[in-house]
């Protein structure tokens, strides 16, 4: 049952916005209080008590009360929340890793976290060379996840120099998924993070 209540379930506002992700406990916290309903990947709503009356369930996995049944839910919508929580958002490794989607950018191989390296589009020693300030060379459009293969090969150059073309053009995000990793979503979540995401589907140099 711990393991259970510990499973990771998206929070959206009201609008459907991605606000982040907590644990079955807390969001059956907010159901029980109302202040939220269930989603399906459909869009669809349902409240607590509807809710233990589904018959296709995201997974088998089920919360069971004294007289109640509940499939395991992995959506929740907050039903009087309407605003985007705006925070700054650092260029630290690890949301590097999180607006990349643990992907590196050179080769596209998705890997774990120990696996990534940080690499400076322009290299920090060719800083004054590209008159760049500090900031600048340390912010979000010139840092992007890279293997460590990648990180040697391209050594002290340019993507152009190196004959190795990004992913994509990086830039600052709109926001920051907190609390898990890109490559660990579930199924279940992937309509309501689509609708966060940019079209991807052109690849960018720089």
């Amino acid at each position: 049952m711990n393991d259970l209540l510990s499973e990771q379930v998206l929070v959206l506002n009201k609008n459907f916005q991605v606000l982040g992700v907590t644990d079955v406990k807390e969001a059956f916290k907010l159901l029980y209080s109302e202040k939220a309903a269930v989603m399906d990947q459909e869009y669809n709503s349902y409240t607590l008590d509807e809710w233990s009356f589904m018959t296709t369930p995201f997974t088998e996995k089920v919360i069971r009360s004294i007289s109640q049944e509940f499939p395991l839910p992995e959506v929740i919508r907050l039903l009087v929340f309407d605003q985007v929580i705006e925070e700054e958002i650092v260029a630290s490794r690890q949301n590097i890793f999180y607006r990349d989607k643990f992907t590196c950018q050179y080769c596209r191989k998705i890997l774990a976290k120990n696996e990534l390296t940080i690499d400076h589009v322009i290299p920090r020693s060719r800083r004054e060379e590209f008159k760049l300030s500090q900031e600048q060379i340390n912010d979000w459009p010139n840092i992007v996840s890279c293997c460590r293969s990648c990180n040697v090969r391209k050594n002290n150059r340019t993507p152009e120099e190196a004959n190795m073309l990004l992913l994509k053009k990086p830039t600052k995000p709109k926001s920051v998924l907190k609390g898990f990793e890109f490559k660990k979503t579930k199924p279940s979540w992937r309509n309501y993070l689509r609708l966060e995401e940019k079209d991807e589907s052109n690849l960018h140099s720089v």
